[in-house]
């Protein structure tokens, strides 16, 4: 394993974006976009775990209430719902995620307990239903969907399986033993070449981002935040630049938005003294909008106060909200076509139109 002390490696950065530090003024006069709401309701049963495919046609879900417990696909267009995976009493099935090309289906795979420790990490090819199988406990698909980022608990690597072959390379090391209900969040570049990944730095009481060239292993670190709770997620911009948003909660709670410029230093893109809801923030497949969790308002007795996504059109550097407050929870994915923001989080999956 190599490691660099030089700028990080990532795309040419095409622009500069020059937002402000502190939350600007939000747009007046424009309206709130409209929310669709996509129900799933298996017959005798509830869905969780809601994925919707890129063309937002299939949603995956996890079956619970039922005897029939495990991995589902629902066809909005014919309305019908087909099993994946089924559960045992020895494991179960978790976090349906579509592959980019809307091909194939990764999951996670643990014991029916609540939280579940995951153990493996499940590949499934939705047309002739094969499957393929590799120890780990998170995932992250790859741009091309031929290969996927795999986190091991167990043993502290980030390992790139491919799907062809089946086989899994180590590419760096994470640390092992993190928070089950905390994986590290993991994000391919848009090229396919690097992988950016947080880590826990158990001898320093700290959080870190670390990016990985996957082919050569060459190692840079990005930062690192001294907190042990810090909540760091990763996300790219189109042409390549390494975004974060990181959450430090604590008696002087903050939340950023950060970015690596064009030297490769971190830049702060947004600033707020309150702790912002997690989840994964998403930049716009244009380049002109990054949307993200936002908590306008902190309670001290919890984590995270009630939230609402929230845009940054890097163009006028304004702020706008995109929901209403307390109607936000889960992660932020981006239609391929970027007219659709998709807001998923445990049984609701909404579309908002910006």
């Amino acid at each position: 394993m190599r490691t660099s002390k030089l700028a990080l490696p990532v795309a040419p950065v095409l622009f500069a974006l020059a937002l402000a530090a502190v939350p600007a003024t939000p747009e007046e006069g424009k309206p709130m976009p409209a929310i669709e709401e996509i129900v799933v309701e298996p017959e005798g049963a509830k869905a969780t775990h809601l994925s919707l495919s890129r063309d937002g046609n299939l949603v995956a879900y996890r079956r619970v209430g039922s005897t029939e417990k495990g991995l589902w696909i629902y066809d909005r267009k014919t309305g019908e719902h087909l099993p994946l995976a089924e559960d045992s009493e020895e494991k179960a099935h978790y976090a349906p995620t579509f592959s980019p090309d809307g091909k194939a289906i990764a999951f996670l795979v643990g014991e029916p307990v609540v939280p579940p420790a995951y153990t493996s990490v499940g590949v499934l090819t939705i047309a002739d239903r094969t499957r393929l199988d590799f120890p780990g406990s998170a995932f992250a698909w790859s741009p091309t969907s031929k290969r996927i980022a795999i986190a091991n608990r167990e043993n502290g690597e980030l390992g790139v399986a491919s799907l062809k072959t089946g086989k899994v390379t180590e590419v760096a090391p994470i640390a092992p033993g993190w928070d089950p209900l905390e994986p590290p969040s993991m994000a391919w570049s848009p090229d396919g070449e690097s992988i950016a990944y947080a880590v826990t730095l158990t001898d320093q009481g700290a959080q870190g981002i670390r990016c990985v060239l996957v082919d050569k292993k060459d190692l840079t670190k990005v930062i690192d935040y001294q907190a042990k709770r810090a909540a760091i997620h990763l996300f790219w911009s189109p042409e390549g630049r390494l975004a974060w948003h990181v959450v430090i909660p604590g008696e002087k709670p903050s939340s950023e938005i950060c970015a690596v410029d064009a030297s490769g230093n971190p830049e702060t893109l947004y600033h707020s003294d309150l702790v912002d809801s997690a989840g994964r923030p998403a930049w716009s497949p244009d380049g002109a909008t990054i949307a993200f969790l936002r908590t306008p308002s902190y309670h001290k007795h919890t984590t995270y106060g009630p939230s609402d996504v929230w845009a940054i059109d890097v163009a006028t550097k304004q702020l706008r909200p995109l929901t209403a407050v307390g109607d936000a929870t889960g992660h932020l994915s981006w239609s391929a076509d970027g007219k659709t923001l998709v807001l998923s989080g445990g049984q609701r999956l909404r579309c908002v139109k910006p």
